[in-house]
């Protein structure tokens, strides 16, 4: 493909997500398998119950947020 491709195909699905387009993609990624996913090749084992956080308060996360590594065209930028 083009170098281009990549951005073209999220945009449309963004842009044009309806019901024949999810059966499609259903078929395409899940029931036929055309687009591999990757294997998990054991790189991030689920870690023992011990070394969970036992309680975890979700107020942490309100307020306001930074993106402080840049921004992906295709994922955080919505014109």
């Amino acid at each position: 493909g083009k170098e281009d491709e990549e951005g073209c195909q999220v945009e449309c699905g963004n842009t044009f997500e309806n019901e024949v387009v999810g059966e499609f993609n259903k078929c395409a990624v899940s029931d036929m398998s055309c687009v591999p996913q990757k294997q998990d090749d054991g790189s991030y084992p689920v870690p023992s119950k011990d070394l969970l956080v036992q309680k975890f308060d979700t107020k942490l996360w309100n307020g306001r947020w930074y993106i402080t590594a840049g921004q992906n065209k295709l994922f955080d930028i919505f014109d």
